[in-house]
């Protein structure tokens, strides 16, 4: 009796073995495929940019402001792995981007904080202006919203199990200075799976392992940063005038993004306003009206004349000729 009926689920357990085997097989094959892919995505769209980058020989300069920590304002290691890492990140996989960071002391008139509106949401007009000054084609800055410890019970029938993760919001904000709108308004959610033990700890202790938030934050950045340069990419460059002195005009871009002496730019009319809700303002692109010629180049601005065209205004914009 017994003999029989251990042959009756000797195959019936010898099944659900292989049922097992499967399940973990594919499931390391398909993160194995998936990581595979990211990496081949993000190689296909750096070379994609720097095949079809726009404006050829001149380069985008970008502005990374520190994010703000909603989660831990006393702890602001979480904000310089994201802020360092986006710095260095970007420059690495951007083509033709020059990272900046605008708060630094090595830009006149740099931006310490970010401008805000009575209603506490970040005004994009002055956010837009100040980064015009600093000859800023786009500015990166968003928030790190939550970090949290949380248990999901996963896996199919019988073999469902708790699982423990910590997962990571952070929000991306990244603005034209052109028009003073956003281009990214994204949030970028991340989660790392953890040991139960490690999971008690965090509850009680209210602590997380800076290790495993460091990566978390780190693969955020990646995210981000693919997202930046796909969403940059597109953009064409801008330089702004900044002052008009009898003949001489100087723009807030020199030789770092490539100008050189005798090259002609077109002028275009970007100083009218559009009113939007909420006391949102933004800039409304206008028509060409003329062409200047640098005269005079230093590392981040230089002097330019009119050539043609019926005057230019300090807040203009002027572009490589079409």
């Amino acid at each position: 009796m017994t003999r029989s009926v251990l042959k009756r689920y000797a195959p019936r357990r010898g099944w659900n073995l292989f049922l097992l085997l499967a399940c973990i097989f594919w499931w390391a094959g398909c993160s194995m495929v998936g990581n595979t892919t990211k990496a081949l995505q993000r190689t296909t769209k750096k070379i994609t940019r720097e095949i079809t980058s726009a404006d050829g020989d001149l380069k985008k300069k970008v502005g990374v402001i520190r994010f703000e920590n909603k989660v831990s304002p006393e702890n602001p290691s979480y904000q310089n792995v994201l802020h360092d890492g986006l710095l260095a990140n970007l420059q690495d996989s951007c083509n033709n981007f020059i990272v900046t960071n605008p708060s630094s002391g090595g830009h006149e008139g740099g931006l310490d904080k970010l401008p805000r509106l009575a209603t506490g949401q970040i005004d994009n007009f002055a956010l837009a202006g100040a980064g015009r000054q600093l000859g800023l084609n786009a500015i990166v800055t968003g928030s790190l919203n939550d970090i949290a410890a949380q248990d999901d019970l996963q896996g199919i029938l019988w073999m469902k199990d708790n699982h423990y993760f910590i997962r990571v919001l952070v929000r991306l904000e990244v603005y034209d200075t052109y028009t003073g709108s956003k281009i990214l308004d994204e949030d970028f959610p991340h989660e790392i799976e953890i040991d139960e033990m490690e999971y008690e700890l965090i509850k009680t202790n209210k602590e997380i392992n800076p290790t495993i938030l460091k990566e978390a934050l780190e693969e955020i950045v990646s995210e981000i940063v693919t997202r930046t340069c796909d969403a940059l990419g597109d953009q064409s460059w801008n330089g702004y005038i900044t002052s008009v002195e009898g003949d001489k005009i100087s723009i807030s871009s020199g030789s770092e993004v490539g100008l050189a002496t005798g090259r002609v730019l077109a002028i275009y009319d970007s100083c009218q306003i559009i009113e939007g809700i909420e006391g949102c303002r933004f800039y409304r692109p206008g028509p060409q009206t003329g062409e200047l010629k640098i005269v005079k180049v230093f590392p981040q601005r230089a002097e330019a004349v009119l050539v043609s065209g019926g005057g230019a205004v300090v807040g203009n914009a002027v572009r490589t000729k079409e």
